[in-house]
């Protein structure tokens, strides 16, 4: 396949805030302590406290696709090279 100027495509990003990246490093940092507990819970016998962690973490993930999905490429066809 040959690449031709006239085929490019652009990527262009969501503009992405302080605060917005903020929060997610935060929820990511929330993520790892919760999966942190759930491991040693789960190690040390308490089954009860190792499942209440790992359902906090999959609303913990859920919120975080939908943080990432915010900020999702999407391509855009550039027409500038096509006079």
């Amino acid at each position: 396949m040959r690449f031709s100027p006239y085929d490019m495509h652009v990527v262009v990003r969501q503009p992405v805030t302080k605060s917005l990246m903020k929060e997610i490093r935060d929820l990511n940092n929330l993520g790892t302590n919760i999966n942190t507990l759930a491991k040693l819970a789960h190690q040390y016998g308490f089954n009860s406290i190792a499942d209440k962690a790992n359902e906090a973490l999959n609303g913990v993930n859920a919120i975080l696709h939908q943080a990432r999905l915010k900020i999702e490429e999407k391509e855009v066809e550039d027409t500038s090279f096509n006079g």
